[in-house]
Parts: structure tokens; C-alpha cells; sequence
């Protein structure tokens, strides 16, 4: 999980951004499945949704296309930033 956040902080990262994006497409894809339209990983609230939030802004900043295109990402965080817990720490 924690490759796509050290592309986020690294100088060459117009050179290591495609293996890091070729390795976690297929990643994505069957976490996508899995996912299908539920707001959370499992369906209800786990550590993975933490994970998946937090990764998911990277993502976006790095890879927007591929972004848009696994829409559970987008679902999840969303979900996430929603909790009440969330809400008042972030206030």
C-alpha cells in the first residue's frame, strides 16, 4: 500500500510512476471485485477503509485516470470522510 504514497514524496517520480501504476493496476482491479458497490471494503467500517481513504487521495493526485476509472476508491473515501469520528477530528 505504501508505494503509490513514497511515488507521492519521490524526486523521480515521472520515472518510477509507471512499474509503481503497472503493479498496483491489477492490485486495484481484483480489490474492485471484491469491493463491488459496497461503501466499505468488507461492507461495513475496517482497518482496510483506512487504508483505501488515505491511498485513494494519492491515487488521485498521481493517476487521476485511473482514478475515475476504479470508482470505489472515490465511493470508499467518501464513505470514510463521512463517519462522525472523521468529521470531528478533521474539525
Amino acid at each position: 500500500a505504501g508505494a503509490v504514497r513514497a511515488l507521492y514524496f519521490n524526486k523521480d517520480y515521472e520515472t518510477a510512476k509507471t512499474a509503481v501504476i503497472e503493479k498496483y493496476r491489477p492490485k486495484l482491479e481484483l480489490l474492485e471485485k471484491f469491493v463491488g458497490e459496497k461503501q466499505f471494503v468488507l461492507g461495513y467500517l475496517t482497518l482496510a477503509d483506512f487504508v483505501v481513504a488515505e491511498e485513494s487521495n494519492y491515487i488521485e493526485r498521481l493517476f487521476p485516470e485511473d482514478f475515475k476509472k476504479f470508482t470505489f476508491l472515490g465511493r470508499i473515501r467518501e464513505a470514510f470522510n463521512k463517519l462522525p469520528e472523521i468529521v470531528q477530528y478533521y474539525e
